[in-house]
């Protein structure tokens, strides 16, 4: 399950696939899938990614489950979290209090994007906060 975060100074940008001045972009992301897969699988997806959109990069933080949750909780308190963040939906609640996750209804209305093609979302006040994957390889 991913969502991304409030404060995201490394993803902010005009739209575009790549920063001010044309500058490619850096996105973090923060998830404990990559160990837990066959090895270089998940990198694999990002390269792809990477392929289809010239300009984003990803820079995969991974780790166990445990030391996860407290690198997000932790970056949650400092306003420190990585732009895109593997959540535990149990933890959605808390953060969307703390306002340190995004309205993601918001961003893909901006976006212009349809979000009937999600096969679920995980909302709060009407608004999604969190979009469940599915991410074996």
């Amino acid at each position: 399950m991913a969502g991304s975060t409030a404060d995201s100074p490394s993803a902010a940008g005009s739209g575009s696939a790549s920063g001010a001045g044309g500058e490619a972009v850096t996105l973090e992301f923060t998830q404990w899938w990559e160990p837990e897969l066959p090895e270089g699988s998940f990198r694999g997806l990002m390269d792809e990614f990477e392929k289809a959109n010239p300009g984003i990069k990803v820079k995969l933080l991974s780790g166990p489950y445990a030391s996860t949750k407290e690198q997000v909780v932790a970056g949650a308190a400092a306003g420190t979290m990585s732009d895109v963040v593997g959540l535990d939906g149990a933890w959605v609640s808390d953060f969307v209090k703390q306002g340190s996750i995004s309205d993601l209804s918001k961003l893909m209305k901006d976006a212009g994007y349809d979000e009937s093609q999600l096969a679920a979302q995980i909302k709060i006040n009407g608004s999604t906060y969190m979009i469940p994957v599915v991410n074996f390889v």
